[in-house]
Parts: C-alpha cells; sequence; structure tokens
C-alpha cells in the first residue's frame, strides 16, 4: 500500500515520506491537487510520530514524571519538545532564537495535537527567558558554558537535566563534521565536572562517537540539593 502525504508546506510532506521510506514504507509527497489522486483519505493530528527525538530523550521519557513542566533549550525544531509533550506528557517550553525553527516546531506540535509553548529567546544573552523552576532540563548540541551554573538553581527539587553535545575531538573527526569552533565544542570531562560542581547527583554518564558518527559527552543529572541539606544538618 503506498502513503500519499500531503501537508501546508511541500517540504513538511517529503521531510515526513522521506522519513516513513527510511523505515521501510512505500511513502510519497503530493505534488499534485488532491482532486488528481483517488482516496480513501485520512486527515487530523498524526498518531504517531514518523520521526525520533534525540536519542538521550527517547532513552529517558518513560522515566520523567507525567505532568511536570521542561524546558528544551536552544530547541531546534521542536522534535524533542513535541516528544516530551506527546510521551511523557509534559508541559514543555520550548526556547530558540530562530523564529523559523520556532514555526517548524509550532507545525509538528500542531500535526500530533499538543501543547508546546514556543518562546524567542537568546539563551546566551537573555538567561531571564529560561528562568524556572522546570523538572527537566533538556540541552541537545547546543553549548553555552554561561548557562552551566544556572542549570542547577534553575531545576526543581528531584529535577533531571538531559545534556549532550560535542566534544573538541569533533574539530579533528573530518572536514564533514560540525561544529569545528571551540566555543562549541566541550573538553573531555568538562560536562561532568561543572555538573558535579553545581551540585547535581550524576546519574549517567558517557563519552565517545554516537551512531551518527560525532564525538559527544551525554549526561543525566539530578538535583537532590534539600536531601544533601537535611544530611548535613543531622549531622
Amino acid at each position: 500500500m503506498r502513503l500519499v502525504l500531503v501537508a501546508d508546506a511541500p517540504s513538511i510532506a517529503e521531510d515526513a515520506a522521506g522519513r516513513l521510506r527510511e523505515a521501510g514504507y512505500d511513502a510519497v509527497a503530493l505534488d499534485a491537487p488532491v482532486t488528481a489522486w483517488t482516496g480513501p483519505w485520512e486527515s487530523g493530528p498524526e498518531r504517531a510520530p514518523v520521526w525520533e527525538p534525540s536519542p538521550l530523550v527517547a532513552a529517558w521519557t518513560d522515566r520523567l514524571r507525567p505532568g511536570g513542566t521542561a524546558c528544551d533549550l536552544a530547541c531546534g525544531s521542536g522534535r524533542d519538545a513535541v516528544f516530551l509533550a506527546l510521551r511523557a506528557e509534559m508541559r514543555v517550553t520550548a526556547i530558540d532564537i530562530l523564529p523559523d525553527a520556532l514555526a517548524q516546531g509550532r507545525r509538528l506540535a500542531e500535526r500530533h495535537g499538543v501543547a508546546v509553548r514556543f518562546v524567542r529567546g537568546d539563551v546566551d544573552r537573555d538567561p531571564g527567558c529560561w528562568a524556572g523552576p522546570w523538572d527537566l532540563i533538556n540541552v541537545q548540541r547546543f553549548l553555552h558554558r554561561g548557562s552551566l551554573p544556572l542549570m542547577c538553581d534553575r531545576l526543581a527539587e528531584e529535577g533531571i537535566l538531559l545534556y549532550e553535545t560535542f566534544l573538541n575531538r569533533q574539530a579533528q573527526a573530518g572536514p564533514d563534521r560540525k561544529p569545528r569552533n571551540p566555543a562549541f565544542l566541550l573538553k573531555s570531562g568538562e560536562l561532568r565536572s561543572a555538573a558535579e560542581t553545581q551540585g547535581l547527583q550524576v546519574v549517567e554518564y558517557r563519552e565517545g562517537m554516537n551512531d551518527g558518527g560525532d564525538w559527544t559527552a551525554s549526561l543525566v543529572a539530578l538535583r537532590v540539593t534539600n536531601r544533601r541539606e537535611q544530611g548535613e544538618e543531622r549531622k
């Protein structure tokens, strides 16, 4: 059976069709008026995503608290944000500086029938745009070192930080690998050290080449401030 997709913009339909083909489906994007095709047709929100979130988000979604607040920093086209709202049933705020990325995210959320608050904000220059507290902070493929000290303070008690971005070995991985600017590349151990310095409990940490061939550091950390303070008082 062939799946024929139509969307508000041809690029959206082609993106979805391409991902369905990668998954083994016979899918094409509609390149002619609807009247040129015979049905049956089905319309409405997508009942299941034909795309994937970041691997770290996918791995942790089932362990997140439904109804909690989530902040997706530098959200890009919003896949992680929509996935968190769709699968983890979280109240998500997604922040990015690029209006076209936010527009893509809004369309994706609408297609899946979930509410995500998309906010245009400069994470580097306006730290107030992501003031918490948050039950989850998600950062993928983005590095602003000035934000690292804020993350502990902006996590709620028992809040979780999911963070994965590029290591400095990425710059030596080949001319086609980006980014290459040292400002956007972590040193080995830097992410873990930053989390521990800010008082977060590291739950998972890894460094190395991911399935896509990029060199990344990946961190899952938990805020347990009150427990630590209570333990110090007992001493």
